[in-house]
């Protein structure tokens, strides 16, 4: 099995704004397969703001990137965040999977799982990141056997082995940033 994560470049501000705010308009601008009525209720329930069933965390976030698209956010392609053949995010990609939503929305344990940064945090990480010289010399980002990567087990982990696989997502990450904090935009994920 195969994962991917999804990220987009947002403005949180303006994104929080549309939670609660009747706005329908926005309803008729989400991209639902016709048949999706459960997708475009969850959408709903999300701009009207009424309460949130405790059942349907994963459909929220799946109408949550809908509401995403829709508002027009930039989507950013991350090569090294496709076709992942594994589940776990540690050490500095945690937030992915670990931050949630910027809005309150239901606990799930379904795809997709949401994720955020905001412009302050990533400064944050970048200025305590390796430059890609130092990440070159650092011996947990050590080349490995690709074969290893099939090998991934819960009790060891991608970080503190520093695999290649694991350097280059870091790597991705950083530009991703870099690129987010030029456009002055926090970055939500999509995990599924």
């Amino acid at each position: 099995m195969s994962y991917t994560v999804q990220f987009y470049l947002v403005n949180l501000e303006e994104l929080k704004k549309v939670f609660g705010s009747g706005d329908l308009s926005l309803l008729e601008r989400l991209d639902f397969d016709e048949e999706d009525h459960e997708g475009r209720r969850r959408a709903q329930e999300l701009i009207e703001g009424t309460p949130l069933s405790d059942k349907e965390g994963s459909g929220y976030g799946y109408a949550l990137e809908k509401i995403v698209e829709a508002l027009g956010c930039e989507w950013v392609s991350v090569e090294e965040f496709e076709d992942l053949r594994f589940g776990e995010f540690d050490g500095p990609l945690e937030w992915i999977i670990d931050s949630g939503a910027p809005i309150a929305l239901p606990d799930t344990d379904d795809y997709p799982y949401v994720g955020y940064r905001e412009l302050d945090d990533m400064k944050e990480d970048l200025a305590s990141a390796p430059s890609e010289d130092e990440d070159e010399e650092d011996d947990r980002y050590k080349e490995e056997d690709e074969d290893d990567y099939d090998d991934y087990s819960d009790d060891e982990s991608d970080y503190d082995n520093g695999n290649e696989f694991y350097r280059e997502m870091l790597q991705g990450m950083y530009r991703v940033f870099r690129y987010a904090i030029r456009k002055k935009k926090a970055i939500i994920t999509f995990y599924y």
